[in-house]
């Protein structure tokens, strides 16, 4: 998903609170993918600069700021797994999270799903560019949504003809149905037209 693979980690405490904070959560990784603990600590100046998104059940990184904080260390791809210990179910619980672990502790610990093989690049690439996360409880409410905005919207073209009929003037009116009347009698030619033939 990117040139920004990280080296292995080979520092034993790294592996141990690794280990522990995926026993804690019962999680294995899937085959084709490499799970990796990663800090990130706030510092005055770069921005977070982390976009997430749902994806079947998961948490992806859908986006990240060029120069971010989060840009450094993350790669577009990546599933957000848990954030300081805590498992990411969904977005909103997520995106919670993070903002409460930077605003106490100033960092945060997140433990992310980073795809290795061809086919979990592929599962990664497929959840980040989905067109629609939404859950079938939300749609039947975006459906009536989009339904009564487009009868608002026909209201208000009708309301509009409406008042521009009202506001054309009788003679221009009555000339303009004339000389389309005129046309249309002479086979699509008008007075002048007709002369030359």
């Amino acid at each position: 998903m990117g040139g920004n693979e990280t080296p292995p980690n080979n520092n034993t405490s790294d592996n141990d609170e690794l280990s522990e904070v995926k026993g804690k959560l019962g999680f294995n990784e899937r085959p084709g993918f490499e799970a990796i603990l990663i800090k990130i600590v706030y510092r005055k100046g770069p921005k977070l600069g982390l976009i997430i998104r749902n994806y079947e059940n998961c948490v992806m990184i859908s986006r990240l700021d060029a120069g971010s904080l989060c840009a450094e260390k993350l790669i577009v791809g990546d599933r957000l797994v848990a954030v300081d210990g805590e498992a990411a179910k969904d977005r909103e619980q997520t995106k919670k999270i993070i903002l409460k672990g930077f605003s106490k502790r100033r960092k945060c610990t997140f433990l992310i799903e980073r795809p290795q093989s061809s086919e979990a690049k592929l599962w990664a690439k497929t959840a980040i560019l989905s067109s629609s996360t939404r859950t079938s409880s939300t749609a039947p409410r975006e459906k009536h949504k989009w339904k009564l905005m487009t009868a608002q919207q026909r209201q208000a073209a009708k309301l509009l003809a409406a008042k521009e009929a009202r506001n054309l003037p009788q003679n221009e009116a009555s000339s303009s149905a004339l000389s389309s009347n005129a046309v249309s009698a002479s086979g699509g030619k008008n007075d002048s037209q007709r002369k030359d033939d």
